[in-house]
């Protein structure tokens, strides 16, 4: 960790200055890491360290919603609809597929929590898995108590792609 840490220090001593698409100055504007409100530069510095460290992934998504209620940027903005990045590490990747172009076909994504909210009951700890495909996002569900996994949402998406990227200082193979 020092050694990454030093080495996204020497990147980041300077403020970076990027030029963005005016497309995606919402995503800029409301990036998360595992949703805390996080700014854009913040995040990517953060995500970097764990690059050095290890592979690791970042997720696009947003808030679901209804599409008709959603018809122009006005709409979007009134409902507060911002795009977010969560950063994910290896041990969440739980699977995925890359076709012969090198492109993620699907993942399966660990989000599994403990609710801890209470202090007067145990802890509750739900195994939550996504699989995100080019065309839809399934959620999956198993509680201590049960033993059957449940899917309990499926959203078709009209991406075309798998909003994941994954992050990797090491190039092995220089591709």
């Amino acid at each position: 960790q020092p050694c990454s840490d030093i080495l996204t220090v020497l990147l980041y001593t300077k403020k970076v200055c990027r030029k963005y698409p005016p497309a995606i100055e919402s995503l800029i504007d409301g990036s998360s890491t595992d949703g805390k409100k996080t700014e854009y530069e913040a995040f990517i510095q953060a995500a970097a360290i764990h690059a050095l460290l290890y592979p690791c992934g970042v997720l696009v998504d947003t808030p679901n919603f209804n599409a008709a209620d959603v018809r122009t940027e006005a709409d979007r903005k009134a409902l507060d609809l911002q795009p977010y990045m969560v950063l994910y590490r290896p041990w969440q990747i739980r699977d995925f597929y890359v076709n012969q172009d090198c492109e993620l076909e699907w993942i399966l994504l660990d989000d599994t929590f403990i609710d801890a909210s209470s202090a007067f009951t145990p802890s509750k700890k739900t195994l939550r898995y996504t699989l995100w495909t080019k065309t839809e996002c399934s959620k999956f569900e198993k509680s201590e108590t049960s033993k059957a996994v449940v899917q309990t949402e499926k959203i078709t998406h009209t991406l075309g792609e798998v909003p994941f990227v994954f992050m990797n200082w090491k190039d092995i193979d220089q591709d």
